[in-house]
């Protein structure tokens, strides 16, 4: 399977391969989502960078940007006066690594990158932490909101978009010139132990920026926010 993801990134970055190489397409459309930080493979920008079928997914200090395999695509996404120091970590260290061996000099070419099944942005809000991480192949993220911490603060505003609206059951869409984006009905709960209770939650549009609004819930206990992104339209 190394052999493998080793052809896909040449065959990606426009290496010829000789005829006899194989790449296993199934295995790289079901391996699990990653995240790699970024050594000189994409803009210097980019803290962290995921890709998945047709799109790439790039965190930066203070946006992440999804962008797709149509080049007129490219949908970013920031919170409004979130703390510009919060810093960008890999959480849960996979076994996998990823090597990029670009032109004729092997002095520039990239060896052993680390792979993170998540990557956690401590303190953009007061006391609320975003993480994203990978299910399966769909990106997901959630917002951690500490003890006596007030979600109310967390506003996201989306730039390459046409239209923001809420659907009947709840979703969130976005219009794109080239189809739409959907973030389901987030889901929340509060976990004590091994015992997670679910909390009502629903997207709220402020104008042309988004927030949650969350039913009655504890709150000397943390509260996830878990609204799922899915891109199937694409």
């Amino acid at each position: 399977m190394l052999l493998g993801r080793w052809v896909f990134l040449l065959a990606l970055m426009g290496i010829v391969l000789p005829l006899s190489a194989q790449t296993p397409k199934a295995d790289v459309v079901k391996s699990p989502l990653v995240f790699e930080p970024n050594v000189g493979q994409v803009a210097p920008s980019v803290r962290f960078w995921s890709r998945s079928n047709g799109h790439s997914f790039f965190l930066k200090d203070t946006e992440a940007v999804l962008s797709f395999a149509n080049p007129a695509v490219s949908v970013r996404m920031r919170l409004i006066g979130q703390n510009p120091d919060a810093v960008l970590e890999g959480e849960e260290l996979q076994s996998g690594f990823t090597n990029y061996f670009r032109g004729n000099d092997p002095s520039r070419w990239l060896r052993g990158i680390s792979h993170f099944a998540k990557v956690r942005q401590s303190g953009v809000y007061p006391g609320i932490d975003l993480v994203y991480y990978g299910n399966e192949r769909q990106l997901e993220y959630d917002f951690e909101v500490h003890p006596r911490r007030d979600p109310s603060a967390i506003q996201i505003a989306f730039q390459g978009v046409e239209k923001i609206e809420v659907s009947p059951e709840g979703d969130l869409i976005l219009t794109t010139p080239a189809g739409e984006i959907r973030h389901r009905r987030p889901v929340a709960f509060q976990r004590l132990g091994n015992t997670e209770t679910p909390v009502e939650a629903s997207f709220v549009l402020h104008g042309d920026r988004v927030g949650f609004h969350v039913g009655r819930y504890d709150p000397s206990l943390p509260l996830t926010i878990d609204p799922k992104l899915v891109w199937s339209s694409y």
